[in-house]
């Protein structure tokens, strides 16, 4: 089965944080995509008036694909297994 995922600000934090962990530990690496690559550099961290992480892209800019690899990358890292990692619960 299709499991929908809710993009909150929780989870958008945690695939952030574990792409960024995965590019440092050089465990991934990506094409040269031009689309891609705008999208990682146009990606805006905000901290709200209450103190909330917004993540927001340029203004007439996308962000679809740089989401779609943060999830597919978290996904995995949480995957038993995966990537050597022993895995989570978190997603199941």
């Amino acid at each position: 089965p299709i499991n929908g995922v809710i993009f909150t600000r929780k989870l958008k934090e945690k695939m952030i944080t574990d792409l960024l962990l995965l590019m440092q530990d050089k465990k991934v690496k990506f094409f040269k995509d031009e689309e891609l690559i705008k999208q990682f550099h146009n990606l805006q961290r905000k901290i709200t008036q209450h103190g909330n992480v917004r993540y927001e892209h340029a203004k007439n800019e996308h962000d679809d694909l740089l989401w779609s690899v943060c999830l597919a990358l978290s996904k995995a890292v949480h995957h038993k297994g995966f990537f050597g990692f022993a895995g989570s619960n978190a997603w199941r």
